[in-house]
């Protein structure tokens, strides 16, 4: 499980250079269907749907009188990115 990566040159395509090889890599993988993600923030969640994940759920709870966000995507392996 990837949990997270923090690397200098936020918002220099690094990121989504990465979602890219990780959708290449899963999709080689025999049976892989699709990819699920949760992600905690919404800049998080805007980056994901940036990279073509579809979100599919989104709740809020809070803990100790703080708010949170859950955020929840699938990317399908199985489209063609084409059509």
């Amino acid at each position: 499980n990837l949990r997270g990566i923090c690397v200098p040159g936020a918002s220099e395509g690094t990121g989504s250079k990465l979602i890219r090889a990780l959708i290449a890599v899963a999709k080689n993988i025999p049976g892989a269907a699709f990819i699920h993600l949760d992600c905690y923030s919404e800049g998080a969640a805007n980056f994901y749907q940036k990279n073509g994940f579809e979100l599919f759920d989104y709740q809020e709870f809070s803990y100790k009188g703080k708010s949170f966000g859950n955020w929840s995507f699938v990317k399908d392996l199985t489209e063609n990115e084409n059509s």
